[in-house]
């Protein structure tokens, strides 16, 4: 646990260096969890962001993101702040075999429109996506605005792939470290790993002579 890191945000905030660029909390660990609640890191840390006027998102499946209402709603006020429920599923019987310990998906829905009530923009990102568990169509959210269809795409187009293709170099300040690039190739074609051929300098070209 860092129970420093209110401490280490103000510290990396207030330094010259620091171009405010937005910090998205919640990409890898929810920064709601039941720790949160004795520890009262993910506040603290609200609460610099929204004195120094940095940018910033929230993702959570968390409803405990309701407790920092009034919070959210100030650094609203002073900078750009967006907030996304992670909803997977409406179905209560797959919400408890996927997500066990976690608030029910009515209670998330609830969240969100407290918090664009509060003028605290909010989303829904529909995450996990269980593949068997949601065959039914009741089991999904239903949207008021209308979904465009996928436009579709040429033969020719969808038989190409990603290949990825890498080889070392040893251009000044690399290190030799290798360099990674991908190229669109024929789904057919293999995936190939090649090493570019070192090129002679003119003198040992000359002494070859």
């Amino acid at each position: 646990m860092k129970v420093n890191a209110v401490e280490l945000a103000r510290a990396e905030l207030s330094s010259p260096r620091w171009r405010g660029d937005l910090i998205a909390m919640g990409t890898n660990t929810d920064p709601y969890q039941h720790a949160e609640g004795k520890y009262h890191l993910t506040r603290g840390i609200v609460g610099v962001l929204a004195e120094m006027g940095n940018p910033f998102s929230i993702l959570t499946k968390s409803t405990l993101v309701l407790r920092d209402l009034e919070l959210l709603a100030e650094a609203a006020r002073r900078t750009s702040v967006h907030v996304n429920l992670s909803i997977g599923t409406l179905d209560r019987e797959v919400w408890k075999l996927t997500e066990p310990g976690t608030p029910p998906p009515d209670r998330r829905l609830e969240a969100v429109r407290r918090l664009n009530d509060a003028s605290v923009p909010c989303g829904v990102l529909m995450a996990p996506s269980c593949l068997g568990c949601r065959t039914r169509r009741s089991r999904l959210p239903r949207w008021p605005w209308p979904v465009r269809p996928r436009v579709p795409t040429s033969p020719a187009s969808s038989r190409s792939t990603f290949a990825r293709v890498s080889g070392s170099t040893t251009s000044p300040g690399s290190s030799g470290r290798a360099l990674t690039s991908w190229a669109s190739m024929p789904s057919s074609s293999p995936v190939v790993r090649t090493s570019p051929r070192p090129s002679r300098s003119a003198s040992t070209r000359s002494s070859e002579t």
